[in-house]
């Protein structure tokens, strides 16, 4: 029974599995077995010399965890879930480092439920395969 964990690059502007189903009790993230994931992004040129590697980027994302697998011989856990779809919108900062890409995020949420973890900014190093 093993469930799945949205990264934060899918649905910037929320904490890492940010709108996982949860334990009512504790808060933690269950995770799902199914999402569904989107993005749009524009990248546009910040006017800095271009060996430098950074450009702006605009962006809304979107997604959605649903369903989720608890054994009842070990939890009895009252669980907040939503199918509905989170989004948010924002702006940030890629730096195209020796290391691989490095983003800096800033996201606002504009559908989420009671019990999401919404974090307007993040950085991530790498990226999405």
């Amino acid at each position: 029974m093993d469930n799945l964990y949205l990264e934060q690059d899918y649905l910037r502007g929320f904490g890492p599995n940010g709108i996982s189903p949860r334990d009512r009790k504790t808060g933690n993230s269950i995770g799902a077995k199914n999402y569904c994931s989107g993005t749009a992004e524009i990248s546009f040129p910040l006017g800095l010399p271009e060996e430098i590697g950074l450009n702006g980027v605009a962006f809304i994302d979107a997604a959605s965890m649903f369903d989720y697998d608890l054994n009842p011989a070990i939890t009895d856990a009252k669980v907040d879930q939503s199918s509905d779809i989170r989004s948010a919108y924002g702006v940030g900062i890629v730096w195209r480092s020796p290391l691989g890409k490095i983003k800096l995020n800033y996201g606002i949420p504009i559908a989420k439920e009671k019990f999401d973890n919404p974090q307007r900014v993040t950085l991530s190093i790498g990226g999405m395969f």
